[in-house]
C-alpha cells in the first residue's frame, strides 16, 4: 500500500473554528453556571423555605390520601386526637377507668398505618391475616415510656 496524505486548508480552517467554537461553549457553560450557583446561594434561605412548604404539603397530601374516605381497610379508621387540659376529666381520663389520675397519653386501636396500603389487609388473595391493634397508656399513673420492639412491629409489635 501507497497511502497518500492530502492537506485541503478549508478544512482544516473548519476544523479550526470547530474546536474554538468548543473552547467558547465549555467558557460560556462554566460561566453559566457559576451565575446559576451564584443566584441560589443568594437566595438560599427563601429556597430553604419553598422546599420546606412543599413537603410540608406532600406529607398532607398524603394524609388525605390516607384518610379518604373509602381508603381504609376493613375495621381501620385514622382519628384526630382530643387534647385536655391537665388534670380535665374526659370521655378518656384514667379516673374512669380506676387508675386515679388522667394518662397523659392513651392510645385505644393502635396499629401501624402502613398496614392500610398492605394487600393483606385489603381483602385480596395474597395470604389473609388480621390487624393487631394495641391499647396503650403512658403517664398519669403509668409508665412515662415504652419499648417497643419486635420484628413483626409493623402487624404484632411486643410491647
Amino acid at each position: 500500500g501507497l497511502t497518500r496524505q492530502v492537506h485541503v486548508p478549508l478544512l482544516q480552517q473548519l476544523a479550526d473554528e470547530m474546536q474554538q467554537a468548543q473552547q467558547q461553549l465549555e467558557t460560556a457553560a462554566v460561566a453559566a453556571l457559576q451565575q446559576a450557583a451564584s443566584t441560589f446561594l443568594e437566595s438560599y434561605t427563601v429556597f430553604r423555605s419553598l422546599i420546606k412548604a412543599v413537603s410540608e404539603l406532600d406529607v398532607l397530601a398524603g394524609f388525605a390520601q390516607v384518610v379518604r374516605p373509602g381508603s381504609q381497610a376493613p375495621n381501620c379508621c385514622f382519628c384526630r386526637p382530643r387534647f385536655a387540659a391537665a388534670g380535665a376529666t374526659t370521655a378518656v381520663s384514667g379516673a374512669q377507668h380506676g387508675l386515679g389520675a388522667s394518662p397523659l397519653l392513651q392510645l385505644q386501636g393502635l396499629w401501624h398505618p402502613l398496614l392500610a396500603a398492605s394487600t393483606v389487609f385489603r381483602g385480596d388473595d395474597s395470604g389473609g391475616g388480621s390487624m393487631v391493634c394495641n391499647d396503650i397508656q403512658l403517664g398519669g399513673n403509668r409508665p412515662g415510656a415504652m419499648l417497643l420492639t419486635g420484628t413483626h412491629s409493623n402487624a404484632a409489635p411486643d410491647i
